[in-house]
């Protein structure tokens, strides 16, 4: 299976960490280059999709549009040039409790289009939410069907990275894109107990209260979101 690694060129210190992880588990791997923050601007055409439909939120944020642009840029590999499977891995993710068979699993043999192999563990601190277990396995691990975000891991099908390019339109965090995946009809789950977990920093405790205001706000627009994304593809099918 393809292994692509999205890493931002100047921390050379996650390059190194996540090198030497997949090297110890003998893995094959290609690094990607992720969009830089500091060198793309924010228009109108660009903005992301929850930022220009409630003006003011996170509006002035370049971060999450590049992360869903480095994440887009590979999806768009995958389609390119025929890849059946990848694994998508950020720069930050740090192999708690890995089984190289996942990458021997059909995801066809679940009607799956992506498997999660873990959430950001300070995304998990905040919410503090139990997962509800569907009964299915995988190596013995739990499958469940939450809509809970993180995109450290995960592994994808040309299908599915087929579906997430169909929504051009949008921009906003790859998480939460991801959470949000039955609005485009992607068969997504999520792997537990987690196989990989995002490595914690010295900037968690900074971005903890920004996290919780993303989380207290994404509760708070659900609704609108939903209604908006469902007059998207209505009028695009």
């Amino acid at each position: 299976m393809q292994v692509f690694v999205i890493n931002l060129e100047r921390r050379r210190d996650r390059r190194q960490l996540i090198s030497e992880q997949l090297t110890t588990f003998g893995m094959d791997f290609k690094f990607i280059k992720a969009v830089d923050f500091k060198e793309i601007d924010i228009t109108d055409a660009t903005r992301p999709f929850l930022s220009r439909l409630f003006r003011g939120f996170k509006e002035t944020n370049p971060a999450p549009v590049a992360i869903f642009l480095s994440h887009k840029s590979i999806w768009q590999e995958i389609v390119d040039t025929g890849i059946p499977y990848a694994l998508i891995l950020e720069d930050d993710a740090g192999f708690v409790d890995w089984d190289s068979g996942i990458l021997q699993v059909k995801l066809e043999n679940y009607k799956l289009d992506m498997l999660r192999l873990g959430a950001g563990s300070l995304e998990n601190s905040v919410t503090k939410k139990p997962l509800k277990i569907s009964g299915i396995q995988i190596l013995g691990r739990n499958l469940s069907f939450d809509q809970t975000a993180g995109a450290c891991a995960y592994i994808v099908t040309k299908e599915g990275a087929s579906k997430m390019l169909k929504c051009r339109k949008f921009y906003f965090p790859v998480d939460a894109f991801h959470a949000w995946n039955k609005f485009y009809r992607l068969r997504s789950a999520l792997l537990t107990p987690f196989m990989i977990s995002q490595i914690d920093s010295t900037s968690d405790r900074q971005q903890a209260k920004k996290l919780r205001k993303y989380l207290f706000g994404k509760s708070l627009m659900r609704f609108f979101v939903r209604y908006a994304i469902n007059r998207h593809l209505s009028t695009n099918q």
